[in-house]
């Protein structure tokens, strides 16, 4: 399992697949890797981190700002922290992070 600590939290991944991630509660950050570069492309929360990764409507959005292979996913979880906490994380999250992507990108 690989581990790394931001914005105040500890993530589990920077996995290549949606799939490596635990299938439990928590706030995830979709990544794009580019000449040693991050960005952020998303950040959400679940109660299920890889069922919504690997199914997903903003993937469109992660794939038009970055190449299949350079994506990756990580993910802190929550357990036993109500759904409020979770939302209140991902707005944190979201605001510090500032991803390229974001529910107010969707047309449609």
């Amino acid at each position: 399992m690989m581990s790394f600590k931001k914005w105040g939290y500890e993530f589990d991944g920077y996995y290549s697949k949606p799939d490596y991630l635990q299938d439990e509660a928590g706030v995830y950050v979709v990544w794009c890797e580019r000449n040693d570069d991050l960005l952020v492309l998303d950040v959400g929360q679940f109660g299920n981190v890889r069922k919504r990764l690997k199914n997903h409507e903003r993937s469109d959005c992660w794939l038009n700002n970055c190449l299949r292979e350079q994506v990756r996913y990580s993910a802190t979880y929550t357990h036993n922290i109500p759904e409020g906490e979770r939302i209140r994380i991902e707005q944190l999250i979201r605001q510090l992070a500032k991803p390229l992507c974001s529910e107010h990108m969707l047309i449609g």
